[in-house]
């Protein structure tokens, strides 16, 4: 089975962000996430 690939913190923070979760707030190297509000049906 091949290795995983290393992650930064910005990697994770980016596939957070295509499934739904927003940055709400960071101090330090810590980030709080949090899923936005989902869209309306019909709005794309």
């Amino acid at each position: 089975m091949p290795k995983l690939r290393a992650l930064s913190g910005q990697d994770v923070l980016k596939i957070f962000a295509r499934f739904g979760f927003e940055r709400i707030d960071q101090e330090g190297s810590h980030v709080k996430t949090a899923v936005s509000s989902w869209p309306v049906a019909g709005s794309l």
